[in-house]
């Protein structure tokens, strides 16, 4: 494969993505290819890399919570937990990855735990054996980007190769997190009890906020991949996502929403996910396993989160005209608040589209 040159935008055209990155971003990568003679090659390794091992992070997270619920870190190898606590002890220089265990995982203990988990994680990877036997070869790309070493020519024909056979698994996990039922009255099950039936003490919120916030509000169950269909009580089955949704006509600060103390009745414990797909709405995801008495009070406790992080004025710096964020919708540092990623949008509907797009 020849090298690609970075493009370059033409007058009067949007800038390149290389183009819009701060100066500082901008400076060192020139600099160190000029005086460094880092290779061009290496920045696109990396890149792919980073695409693969994010995604095998995010996904194992998902599966294990859908399956173990709160109690899911009981399943992660103990040098992951140590290396998150030895980092908790340097607060004045943690990144915005510190609270999430999952980034504390060296590629190896990843990869085994991806093995170790097959049943759950596999169905939305490829065939065991031929991802045991590209093992080997993708940690010996992984130890070239991490040691530094020049890459071999075929480094990153090998890595997108494998990323566009995680293509299709991929859809799949993102389509099925996003395939949502609601249901009906009369379920036999707590959480559908207590929020479809409204016979939750705080249920009075849903038309209070319906009459004064032009509010929006229902609550619907996903399954995974790997989990037992045809379901019709999601609580206390492993595999099924319980997920609050909310809009309102007015806006949403979301750092001021997660922030808040009604969260604390155990909401942002129990919260596997918070996603916001604009300034209007939310959308918070909790394992069905669980217990369904403490989701049930959790979906209160996120209810008057939602309305207090609720104003009639956008938060300063919204831009109508532009999709990129602002001040009241940057996600706080918390790993599980997502703001357009695949898991906010890819569903069944959303083609053609690729996760990777490692043509």
């Amino acid at each position: 494969m020849t090298d690609r040159p970075i493009p370059v935008s033409e007058d009067n055209e949007e800038p390149t993505w290389f183009e819009s990155l701060p100066g500082q971003e901008q400076w060192a990568m020139e600099t160190a290819n000029r005086t460094a003679g880092l290779p061009s090659m290496v920045l696109a390794l990396y890149a792919r890399w980073w695409q693969l091992e994010t995604w095998l992070r995010e996904l194992a997270y998902v599966e294990l919570r859908a399956r173990d619920g709160i109690d899911w870190l009981g399943t992660l190898d103990q040098r992951v937990v140590n290396r998150q606590s030895r980092d908790k002890t340097r607060l004045y220089m943690t990144s915005p990855d510190w609270e999430d265990p999952m980034a504390y995982m060296d590629v190896g203990i990843l990869f085994d735990l991806v093995e170790k988990e097959w049943d759950i994680i596999g169905p939305s990877l490829i065939d065991k054996d031929a991802w045991v036997g590209r093992r080997a070869e993708l940690l010996a790309i992984r130890h070239r980007i991490g040691h530094l070493r020049r890459p071999h020519t075929d480094d990153l024909n090998r890595l997108e190769q494998t990323l566009r056979d995680l293509e299709n698994g991929a859809k799949e996990a993102l389509r099925s997190y996003n395939r949502r039922r609601t249901p009906p009255p009369g379920t036999d099950d707590g959480v559908a009890q207590a929020w479809v039936d409204r016979h939750h003490s705080e249920a009075h919120l849903i038309s209070h906020a319906e009459l004064q916030y032009g509010t929006q509000f229902y609550v619907q169950h996903s399954r995974r991949p790997w989990a037992e269909g045809g379901v019709l009580k999601p609580s206390g089955q492993p595999g099924y996502f319980w997920h609050a949704f909310f809009y309102t006509s007015r806006w949403i600060d979301l750092s001021k929403f997660w922030r808040s103390g009604y969260l604390d009745n155990g909401a942002r414990k129990l919260a596997v996910h918070t996603l916001s797909d604009n300034l209007h709405e939310l959308t918070v995801t909790f394992a069905a396993v669980d217990d369904p008495n403490q989701i049930a009070d959790a979906i209160g406790g996120v209810f008057h989160a939602f309305l207090g992080a609720a104003s009639t004025m956008p938060p300063p710096g919204y831009d109508p005209m532009s999709f990129l964020p602002t001040k009241g919708r940057r996600p706080p540092t918390d790993p599980r608040v997502l703001v357009d990623t695949a898991w906010n949008i890819v569903d069944d509907d959303t083609e053609p589209i690729t996760i990777f797009a490692a043509h």
